[in-house]
């Protein structure tokens, strides 16, 4: 029985505790997007711009957007507190944008500050602005309500349903510092009253150093051996269906394909001549084909799926041939590279000078499972 009043007073503190929390959040402003940019007057700062979420049923306005300049970022935020009647703080964050031209200088000292801070998650989404970041969260949306949650629901829901890479902190971290492989970020553009995946930016170390749009960036997936499903949509080649059409098309043919299952693998060739093949073993669905062609006949099916494998075939060259004439290697050829040459001792600054010169043939092996839609 003398344990009866400890119990009473500990289920009490727990029902006060829990009665203060909504009081302790109201007096907190939470970080869920911020966005840097270079500050206009040229003098070494940046411009930080951040949507604060309150959490404030009275509140008129229940996200805030603030901007102010400093040199560091954490600067920034001391400068937004001294105007906010809340105290901000970063545990929610979930998106972090830099404007292009910011990516082209390096975004390795941001995303390093990003990962010190303990309050900030790993699994935060790291973009690329077109123009500006501030252009993004400035804007008043007419039915976007919390831009930092709809930037990070449009992103997860791209990852998820395997349309995107995935660009958090932590996979940043890993490929910057990886001494063969780099890393990729979506990049973002406000487009009237919403905002679009407008491509993928290819990262040599920590700086941007091109782009490929979105249906490029399929390939990037493709050829790491992550990708488990999602659409792809590409014309095939005019006249490469000719054969068993009832007439010539006199344009490209639009095609639509649903990836059910692929894999890839990448060898080394040869060595010394720095020569790699991939291997790439694509089956789909083909969801639509714009030209009405008899896919019951066993032949015609044969023949779709050769022009649809040189189709992927020519592209993932392409993107390669692209990435690598930037220095950038977001497949992974110098990790396999490192993996496969006993004593390579390969370090980042070495791959980058030998990443334009590697050879790289690609092989499709590419099926169609099933048929969907043909107009």
């Amino acid at each position: 029985m003398k344990t009866f009043p400890f119990i009473v007073l500990l289920i009490f503190s727990l029902i006060l505790s829990g009665c203060t929390e909504p009081k302790i959040l109201e007096r907190v402003g939470l970080i869920t997007a911020v966005g840097y940019d270079d500050a206009k007057d040229g003098n070494g700062k940046i411009k930080g711009t951040a949507a604060i979420l309150q959490v404030d049923p009275d509140a008129l306005q229940n996200v805030d957007i603030m901007t102010d300049e400093g040199y560091t970022s954490k600067g920034i935020v001391n400068l937004e507190n001294l105007r906010s009647s809340r105290k901000i703080r970063s545990g929610q964050l979930r998106v972090a944008l830099f404007s292009d031209r910011l990516a082209k200088k390096g975004l390795i000292n941001f995303a390093d500050s990003l990962t010190r801070d303990p309050s900030i998650s790993e699994i935060v989404y790291m973009c690329i602005a077109e123009p500006t970041s501030a252009d993004i969260l400035n804007h008043q949306y007419e039915n976007i309500p919390d831009i930092g949650e709809y930037l990070f629901r449009l992103l997860d829901q791209n990852i998820k349903n395997e349309e995107i890479p995935s660009p958090t902190i932590h996979e940043f971290m890993k490929g910057h510092y990886a001494a063969g492989f780099d890393p990729v970020a979506p990049i973002l553009k406000r487009k009237g009253e919403s905002v679009k995946i407008n491509g993928i930016a290819l990262m040599k170390n920590d700086r941007m150093v091109g782009k490929l749009n979105t249906k490029e960036g399929y390939y990037i997936k493709l050829i790491n051996g992550r990708y488990n499903g999602g659409n792809m949509e590409f014309l095939l080649p005019k006249g490469s269906l000719d054969p068993i059409l009832p007439k010539k098309e006199k344009r490209g043919i639009p095609v639509a394909i649903d990836t059910l299952q692929s894999s890839s693998k990448i060898n080394v060739i040869n060595a010394k001549e720095k020569r790699f093949n991939v291997s790439l073993k694509i089956r789909a669905r083909l969801l639509e084909i714009r030209v009405p062609v008899n896919l019951d006949d066993p032949k015609n099916m044969v023949f779709v799926q050769k022009v649809i494998q040189n189709k992927i075939k020519k592209q993932a060259d392409n993107v390669i041939k692209y990435a690598l004439s930037k220095e950038a290697d977001p497949f992974g050829f110098g990790e396999t590279y490192r993996s496969s040459v006993r004593n390579s001792n390969l370090t980042r600054d070495q791959w980058h000078k030998e990443v334009p010169g590697i050879k790289v043939n690609v092989d499709v092996d590419f099926q169609l499972l099933r048929t969907g839609v043909i107009d």
